[in-house]
């Protein structure tokens, strides 16, 4: 992975920065998303399934420090810390943990930390915030990685047939990310009636008869991807799904284009509504969160209740609509001098949805 020193300037800046707005004397990083934001990639973690990692990044105005077990400090000295200057504070395993070194190192200080620990201020919410804009370097590798998400799930979705199970699709996926270093925190495989019964269907082994969804969200360099794909065997779809992806759509659109830096979330969410109401399926915004950003945090969707947030420069976005039996979904990126649909890189079927004066091209439900 390419790492550029502007990169790794520009994200303690804006750290420091705020430090100094709000008063405070040391930021503490241990959550993962938020280590491998910093760090241009890297990663803090051994336990995959942990929000935080197994080690606690303190940056000051006058110098960084990492505190980590002997077995993961040198590590993550070496090859995720490399070029950035850390101080390493190195623990034996049956000495104070990096959690206590931390907390006794910055007692008496005002420090803004992303992990609940005693005496500082837990807000993880800020560090979100202060992930945006994106870099240059991070929008090349989130580039990269959309198209990497969607040639994978056309390759699985080229091999699948009728009979096989959602596990065995799943086996396809995953062993294709291993081959990419890719991880994937989230893989939702259903097919037929279990696409219309549960809107979160994790794999099962029901073989599939006519219809497949496929929606996973993979991770690399910390950057999140999510992606739905939508598979029917047949020449013709039956017309209620037609109509209910083409409302989708229609919806998906209309947000899309709405993602201008300064919208707020709360009108996107009331224009959905009303747009859901406008195709014929009122209610149906009430079963599945909307969507929201993703980045280094895979979807937050609460901006959409919040009245005060606002989409920024440079933000990434996962907006995924749903009607009983479809959804749609893409990883979209907004700037001030456009818009491009990330996970969309002309391999699979699109139509053109018009919303305003904005159209997207955005990809349909494969007939095999």
């Amino acid at each position: 992975m390419k790492r550029e020193l502007a990169e790794i300037v520009e994200k303690e800046k804006r750290i420091l920065e705020y430090l100094d707005k709000n008063g405070y004397d040391a930021a503490v990083i241990g959550r993962q998303d938020n280590f491998s934001w910093f760090s241009c990639g890297g990663h803090n973690c051994v336990v995959h399934t942990s929000e935080t990692g197994v080690c606690f990044a303190v940056i000051t105005h006058r110098k960084r420090y990492l505190a980590a077990n002997t077995m993961d400090g040198c590590r993550i000295m070496d090859e995720e810390l490399w070029e950035m200057d850390f101080e390493l504070i190195n623990l034996r395993w049956y000495e104070k943990s990096p959690a206590q070194t931390v907390t006794d190192m910055l007692e008496g200080k005002k420090v803004l930390s992303d992990t609940a620990l005693p005496g500082m201020d837990y807000k993880p919410g800020i560090f979100y915030k202060l992930q945006y804009p994106l870099t240059d370097g991070e929008i090349e590798r989130y580039r990269w990685l959309s198209r990497k998400a969607e040639e994978i799930v056309k390759k699985a979705a080229d091999e699948i047939r009728p009979g096989i199970n959602e596990l065995e699709i799943e086996s396809l996926l995953m062993c294709e990310y291993a081959n990419y270093n890719i991880a994937a925190p989230v893989v939702i495989i259903g097919s037929d009636e279990r696409i219309a019964k549960y809107r979160h269907c994790t794999p099962s082994n029901k073989k599939i008869d006519k219809m497949v969804m496929l929606a996973p969200a993979i991770q690399k360099w910390g950057l999140t991807v999510p992606v739905t794909r939508m598979v029917y065997f047949g020449d013709r779809l039956p017309e209620d799904i037609r109509e209910k992806f083409k409302a989708v759509c229609t919806i998906e659109a209309h947000t899309m284009a709405k993602c201008t830096p300064g919208n707020k979330f709360a009108d996107i969410l009331a224009m959905q509504k009303r747009l859901y109401a406008e195709t014929g399926y009122p209610d149906e915004w009430r079963n599945h969160f909307q969507g929201g950003i993703t980045g280094y945090v895979i979807n937050d969707p609460a901006q959409c209740n919040d009245p005060e947030a606002v989409i920024q420069d440079r933000q990434t976005f996962n907006w995924y609509i749903t009607v009983t039996g479809v959804k749609v979904e893409e990883t979209f990126l907004a700037d001030k001098s456009g818009k491009e649909i990330l996970t969309s890189n002309g391999l699979w079927p699109v139509e053109k949805f018009e919303a305003g004066e904005e159209a997207f091209d955005l990809p349909q439900i494969m007939l095999k």
